[in-house]
């Protein structure tokens, strides 16, 4: 199972680079790519592991002052990824998504 997380911090944000730490520490020891600038692709073993990165995600976000937007996916299995990009990262999210 996988979900999708992207978000925008705004630039002027005071500590931008610790926000964007702490929100990569809800997931980060669970597998993941990021194929985009903000847009990570995650496997969860369980529909309780996606929530719990999702309460963490919105915590974090709740902290962060001025226009800070979050997307996340439902949790999904299986499907397909379609685009652009290199073949390493390509190998990765079909390892990802299954």
């Amino acid at each position: 199972m996988h979900f999708i997380v992207s978000w925008d911090i705004p630039t002027a944000t005071n500590n931008r680079d610790g926000f964007e730490r702490q929100l990569i520490d809800c997931f980060n020891s669970y597998q993941h790519v990021k194929p985009l600038t903000t847009f990570y692709i995650i496997n969860v073993p369980s529909q309780t592991d996606y929530s719990n990165i999702f309460t963490n995600l919105q915590n974090v976000g709740k902290t962060i002052p001025e226009s800070f937007r979050l997307i996340v996916s439902p949790i999904m299995t299986g499907g397909r990824y379609d685009g652009l990009h290199d073949n390493e990262t390509w190998m990765l999210i079909n390892k990802i998504s299954g």
